[in-house]
């Protein structure tokens, strides 16, 4: 988010078009980097998901069942405590996405931050999910 604002303002000289050609072929290079380098399956239980339906795969109960059979099995030392906080940190991560341009709009009105000091608070905001 910071470099991003950085390009845009000091680099680009605001230049949307610089900045989106930069962002899809970046994008492009790691489906095309994806594709070609990354296996498809990494273990043998995996199998693939031809004929099946990929929505009601998604939405399947095994998975939640899997999933927290997953997180309460027994593990040397803390290993069990770092997946339920990695478990936590993700879903509060995924959960606080979506209310980005509300803050915006919020620091905005009620501390008059600019685009700028907006951008740095997102940084360590995401930053600080991660760690």
């Amino acid at each position: 988010i910071a470099l991003g604002s950085y390009l845009f303002t000091s680099v680009f000289k605001g230049s949307y078009t610089i900045l989106w050609i930069i962002n899809t072929s970046l994008l492009i290079l790691s489906v095309i980097y994806s594709t070609i380098v990354l296996k498809w399956q990494t273990n043998s239980r995996q199998r693939p998901l031809t004929g099946v339906n990929v929505f009601t795969d998604f939405f399947d109960k095994n998975h939640v069942i899997e999933t927290f059979k997953t997180l309460t099995r027994r593990r040397p030392k803390f290993c069990t405590l770092h997946l339920w906080l990695l478990f936590t940190a993700m879903t509060l991560y995924v959960f606080q996405r979506d209310e980005s341009h509300m803050s915006y709009l919020y620091t905005q009105r009620f501390f008059n931050w600019e685009v700028k000091e907006f951008s740095n608070f997102r940084t360590f905001q995401s930053s600080l999910f991660v760690i």
